[in-house]
């Protein structure tokens, strides 16, 4: 565990404040090379959905704050009357076929994401690599489609395509493995809408014209305990920080925000599946455990009902017109449908 930690480490000092070696360079060449060809077979065999699909994704690797948004998504569009429905891939999980999410559902069976997902919006969730099958479902289930992670997915063709930026910009603006880039900038022109999310100054993007730049950011706010077996007063000093997401250093800054600090970290590799065994070992110390609600989903069914369980909760700052403007795309596609 250490070790992957001081590996990551070193992968984001280099993807976000380095300039790559020559030979991660030839690399990343190479990644282009095979990568636009895929993304061309995957766009010549696109599947328009029954029903208008809104697509969000990213153009670096993780830490663009794509889950918690298409939760907020989801939400909004069920304030304004729609019913929509998520597609997502089932990271972590090898599932194939398209799995509606039930109360049942499990971690292990579709990845943390998708039960988080259905847990926090409630809307139907459908996750599965197949996600042309999944889109067929899903218009079944209600009459807008939202696919996590959907902008290198073009086996679907999207109504809107959202991109979301973290406001630290795109690192070193290499591809990887040189930078986290998994496209060149020059494809954000298939993006409908650009959204800068994250705390902080804004870094500007170099290399293309951003269509259409929105901003929406995530605030902490406080700690709650998920283990309604206890009842227990917020942590005040010291606490052990666990978390299996993508740039878990950026935690440390909502834990500042709170006034309280990390004696111990715990940091593992995106999707790491906990045991009984890493609990055993936080609850070593008596500092209490924060985490996220991505790695509650599955650190929750195993914790112990005697020990709070806490985690980071967020408000959303933002503005409406971000989802007019959704809302006005959505409304222009199924006015042209014969």
């Amino acid at each position: 565990m250490k070790f992957n930690h001081l590996f990551n480490q070193r992968i984001e000092r280099l993807w976000w404040h380095e300039q790559p070696p020559r030979f991660l360079k030839k690399c990343a060449q190479i990644y282009q090379f095979f990568n636009a060809h895929n993304l061309t077979q995957r766009r010549n065999c696109a599947t328009t959905p029954q029903i208008p699909l809104i697509s969000v994704g990213n153009i670096t690797v993780g830490g663009s704050s794509k889950t918690p948004f298409v939760i907020w998504l989801a939400k909004e569009l069920k304030k304004r009357d729609y019913t929509p429905v998520i597609l997502c891939r089932a990271q972590g999980s090898t599932a194939e076929t398209p799995v509606i999410i039930s109360s049942q559902t499990t971690p292990q069976d579709v990845g943390d994401e998708a039960i988080l997902l259905f847990k926090q919006t409630g809307s139907p969730v459908i996750a599965g690599r197949d996600r042309v099958l999944g889109a067929k479902i899903g218009a079944t289930l209600g009459n807008v489609l939202i696919l996590d992670d959907g902008f290198q997915y073009l086996q679907l063709q999207a109504t809107c395509h959202i991109v979301l930026i973290p406001n630290e910009g795109v690192g070193n603006g290499h591809l990887i493995p040189a930078g986290p880039l998994r496209e060149p900038i020059q494809a954000l022109t298939r993006a409908d809408i650009i959204v800068r999310t994250g705390e902080g100054a804004i870094q500007p993007v170099a290399g293309t014209e951003l269509p259409h730049n929105y901003n929406w950011s995530i605030e902490t706010s406080h700690l709650h305990n998920l283990n309604e077996s206890v009842e227990a007063s917020p942590p005040h000093q010291q606490v052990q920080l666990v978390a299996a997401i993508a740039r878990p250093e950026r935690l440390l800054k909502s834990l500042n925000k709170l006034n309280l600090s990390s004696n111990t970290r715990y940091f593992y590799s995106d999707h790491y599946n906990y045991s009984t065994t890493d609990i055993r070992q936080w609850l070593q110390s008596t500092s209490p455990v924060v985490t996220t609600h991505k790695d509650a989903v599955k650190i929750l069914p195993m914790w112990p009902k005697k020990e709070p369980l806490w985690v980071i909760e967020q408000r959303i700052i933002t503005n409406h017109t971000l989802v007019d403007h959704i809302e006005k795309i959505i409304a222009q596609a199924l006015q042209s449908k014969p």
